[in-house]
């Protein structure tokens, strides 16, 4: 026989207590003990050592963020699954980032609810679907942030970067068209955008800012990092020197595909919330 799913209940309504211990009660599972405020519970968690504390982040004593942040530091390997009527998206994804498990509305109904509970136990990570759509979106924008920390020019596409970089290394656009393979007039529609977006007078100054954020100095002969096949040096089978000894191709014959992807790999579409505790394989589950 399994044993039952202990749990701390951490709310400042009495009633709500009553009603949650009475329900998990019903399906096994056993309330060890209860506390009106995360204070209080951290007085009691290291006695009961539960499996879940359940937990309401705005109580009357105002613990809110403090709190779930003071119970994760003092029980790292116990989960805390925030349950709330009120659903903030802000102070959920915030609570997330300090400690939380997962998140469940007070307005699901309680089967929803007790198996919130049973898949926080088993590791899980339990996001409530009226605040997916928010805590994803703020999830994407402090993505989006990190990258602008990290990597320059953020607001340029993957091949207007190639084309900065090839100009940072002091290549006129006929020799980028042919390190691209692209044509001049779309190399030249690049080169307006990139000067357009980094708000300099033409392209030699864009050259020289993006030498001073450290683009430009890739080895000779090698391509722009993504850049498609190319007819220069770094493409040239052995024995061949440069572009005037390459072999030409058949009349007719049809242009060399071009591998690179303007597509952006650092934000991509998030299927579900976890937490660093589950495995990989595991499914999170969303409350009804």
């Amino acid at each position: 026989m399994m044993n039952p799913i202990r749990l701390v209940l951490v709310d400042d309504h009495q009633v709500f207590r009553k009603g949650l211990r009475d329900c998990a009660e019903a399906v096994g599972m056993q309330v060890v003990a209860e506390a009106g405020n995360s204070h209080e519970a951290l007085a009691v968690i290291a006695d009961v050592q539960p499996d879940v504390v359940v937990l309401e982040p705005q109580t009357s004593d105002g613990g809110g963020l403090s709190g779930v942040r003071a119970l994760a530091d003092s029980r790292p390997r116990t989960p805390v699954l925030l349950v709330s009527a009120c659903d903030d998206a802000a102070l959920v994804s915030e609570a997330l980032c300090v400690g939380a498990s997962g998140y469940a509305s007070k307005r699901c109904s309680a089967e929803a609810l007790l198996a919130a509970i049973t898949a926080t136990a088993h590791g899980l990570a339990v996001l409530d679907e009226r605040v997916q759509h928010h805590v994803r979106t703020a999830v994407a924008h402090a993505a989006a942030r990190l990258l602008a920390d990290t990597v320059p020019f953020p607001s340029l596409s993957r091949r207007e970067r190639q084309v900065l970089e090839l100009l940072a290394c002091g290549m006129e656009p006929a020799r980028i068209a042919r390190e691209l393979t692209l044509e001049r007039h779309t190399v030249h529609n690049y080169v307006s955008c990139v000067v357009r977006k980094l708000g300099v007078e033409n392209r030699e100054k864009a050259a020289a800012l993006a030498r001073g954020h450290g683009l430009g100095h890739r080895p000779p002969g090698r391509p722009a990092q993504g850049a498609g096949r190319s007819r220069s040096r770094w493409a040239a089978l052995p024995g061949q020197v440069g572009d005037e000894h390459e072999k030409p191709r058949p009349e007719g014959a049809a242009p060399r595909a071009n591998a690179a992807s303007d597509e952006s790999p650092w934000l991509r579409d998030m299927d579900r919330f976890t937490d660093p505790r589950r495995s990989h394989h595991e499914q999170a589950i969303d409350p009804a």
